[in-house]
């Protein structure tokens, strides 16, 4: 696996989703990188301006990897998504 997303949106879908994507990216600190992202519509997130979510920590388990994440605050979320 390479990657994982989660997204929250009102609707329950893609389109108007807040998406924290956490990517596997061996040269980076902790080997994983996450990424704040927000879709408009059903394509690729885009990347969002104010990148506020944060990588807490990532551990690997007998070959089972466990990550934890903070969301930002609900009054910080993408002006594109959420006006």
């Amino acid at each position: 696996m390479d990657w994982v997303g989660v997204g929250l949106s009102e609707a329950g879908g893609m389109h108007g989703a807040d998406i924290a994507l956490l990517r596997r990216v061996p040269t980076s600190k902790m080997g994983w990188v996450l990424e704040d992202r927000f879709s408009t519509e059903f394509a690729q997130p885009l990347l969002d301006a104010e990148q506020d979510k944060t990588l807490e920590s990532v551990e690997v388990m007998l070959d089972v990897e466990s990550r934890g994440l903070t969301p930002p605050r609900r009054d910080h979320c993408s002006p594109a998504v959420h006006p």
